[in-house]
């Protein structure tokens, strides 16, 4: 049998995997350059992963690996983040560790299904908790960036062009994430109009040299992405069960 793994989707996929020390260096190193770092590599993955299933279905690519490899490329890469969050501080323990346990039973139903015969694909509140990891992600690696930006001393333009950058970067995910994910997904619709309002209200703080939070609006985002997790966790296990039971009919032959 033709595994077909070397095609550009499953690539792009791997290409997400190869840019996660970069970006953990990013967020754990504290500084404005490891910040702004971090913000360009998540946004390069994130256009990644949304270009990858579109490039499959376009091409007609779709593979049982592909179906596998980019769940386990959105795994790999969002608890990757969000324990380097951990590491400097900005979200709880408890958070990220029912992130990992719900990400690590995930993986354990596809392989279970897998040796019963059948692949367990992305399920539609997975793609949804996934949006809602990146989401999360991006927004608060804004916050760390827009905090190491206050923190810089003043200098002729220094913060204006590092502020243009990450700007240009926000906008650049906002325009990306409309020209894919809205059709018809209204959710999708208001988080990325959540994001503008969250970008604007960081350009008004700018202006004004306020400071941010960044550990309290992180709990608040890190707790939409929990919440999120456990519903597509509770989504994916009715599933698992469901399909467990239909091929215990179809085969009759009793689970041990």
């Amino acid at each position: 049998m033709k595994l077909n793994i070397y095609t550009v989707p499953n690539l792009l996929s791997a290409a997400r995997v190869v840019l996660i020390p970069f970006v953990v260096w990013g967020i754990v190193d504290g500084g404005s350059i490891g910040a702004f770092m971090a913000l360009a590599l998540t946004s390069i993955s994130e256009i990644f992963d949304l270009t990858d299933g579109y490039i499959a279905r376009k091409t007609g690519v779709v593979s049982d690996i592909g179906k596998l490899l980019d769940p386990l490329a959105d795994t790999l890469f969002h608890v990757s983040i969000y324990m380097a969050f951990l590491a400097v501080g900005v979200v709880d323990l408890w958070m990220v560790i029912l992130l990992f346990c719900c990400t690590i039973c995930v993986a354990y139903y596809r392989t279970v299904a897998a040796s019963f015969g059948f692949v367990m694909a992305a399920r539609p509140w997975g793609k949804i908790k996934a949006n809602f990891q990146a989401y999360g992600a991006i927004l608060i690696i804004i916050m760390l960036a827009y905090r190491s930006l206050v923190a810089l001393p003043p200098g002729p333009g220094v913060k204006a062009v590092l502020f243009g950058i990450m700007a240009a970067t926000f906008l650049g995910i906002v325009i990306f994430f409309v020209v894919f994910r809205i059709r018809e997904r209204p959710l999708l619709t208001a988080t990325i109009s959540a994001l503008v309002v969250c970008g604007l209200a960081l350009f008004m703080l700018y202006q004004h040299s306020i400071p941010l939070d960044v550990e309290r609006w992180s709990f608040y985002a890190m707790l939409l992405v929990t919440g999120m997790t456990l519903w597509s966790f509770i989504d994916y296990s009715r599933f698992f069960v469901a399909a467990l039971l239909d091929w215990e009919r179809r085969d009759n032959q009793p689970l041990a």
